[in-house]
């Protein structure tokens, strides 16, 4: 029999278990509950970098569904009055995440868009990566009919634990909002001349 992963989502944290099949507790760990996409990415980046034993494989297995779960949830949840559909340059800020109603197209029509996002990102972070702290989220939609472009930021720690403004961009398409494959680094965009390239994402 598998293990189970359990997560208690709670005001003031994230509760993160595994279950071995005798139903012993064989792992657990807590994340300070943040905004919605930190929080997520922070559950979902502790998966990732569980290793060892079969209970903690699988364990973190079992904690990717349950969150996936949660994601989906989130999206089939009734969705709020749409915003002006005519596609056009927008950020999503930290503080946007608390509103009661959705300013942007995206979040308007899929409301786990930005949370799935976010796990996207994360789950393509170099090995080692232990923190997610959102700051924000950027459609560039130019006027001129040009390509358009997501961007996401965000602070994280690396293997050292020093904390540092990342990025991830790729194209845009605003009418679906679909956000092609992504490529980030260090730094605070891909314009900024001391970015530095860290990852790419695989097949989305």
């Amino acid at each position: 029999m598998s293990p189970f992963g359990a997560i208690e989502a709670g005001g003031t944290k994230f509760a993160l278990a595994t279950e071995d099949a005798e139903g012993h507790i064989c792992a657990r760990h807590f994340i300070s509950t943040k905004d919605p996409a930190t929080t997520l990415a922070a559950a979902t980046m502790r998966t990732r970098n569980r290793s060892g034993s079969i209970c903690r494989r699988s364990g973190a297995m079992a904690w990717s569904l349950a969150l996936l779960a949660m994601l989906t949830a989130c999206g089939s949840a009734e969705k709020a009055s749409q915003p002006d559909p005519m596609p056009t340059s927008y950020t999503i800020r930290k503080a946007d995440l608390y509103a009661a109603s959705p300013a942007d197209i995206c979040r308007a029509k899929d409301a786990a868009f930005l949370n799935a996002l976010v796990q996207r990102v994360s789950a393509a972070l170099p090995p080692g990566t232990s923190s997610f702290d959102f700051v924000d989220f950027r459609a560039d939609v130019p006027a001129n009919g040009k390509a358009a472009s997501a961007q996401l930021r965000f602070r994280t720690s690396g293997p050292d634990g020093a904390e540092v403004t990342m990025y991830a961009s790729g194209p845009f398409n605003p009418q679906t909002c679909v956000v092609g494959p992504m490529t980030g680094g260090i730094g605070q965009g891909p314009d900024d001349p001391n970015a530095a390239v860290s990852f790419n994402e695989k097949g989305n």
